[in-house]
């Protein structure tokens, strides 16, 4: 098994747009990162994923949270 590789960028691009969104970024206990909004549920996402599809799938819990939300369903 080989070590995951952190996108550095990746990471920055997406706290900055959950940011743009009004969410908050925070670093866990466990290292996994929790984005908050009032009025929204958390989003969890880990701070190292090892598959590289882990941050599109936080872009995409991020929007289906704000979905939520807007429906009423926080």
């Amino acid at each position: 098994m080989t070590t995951p590789v952190r996108k550095g960028s990746d990471f920055r691009e997406l706290v900055e747009w959950a940011k743009a969104l009004g969410f908050t970024c925070d670093l866990t206990g466990g290292d996994h990162l929790v984005f908050r909004r009032p009025n929204t549920r958390q989003v969890f996402a880990s701070y190292t994923p090892s598959c590289k599809y882990a941050r599109k799938k936080t872009r995409r819990d991020i929007l289906r949270a704000l979905a939520e939300a807007e429906n009423g369903r926080s």
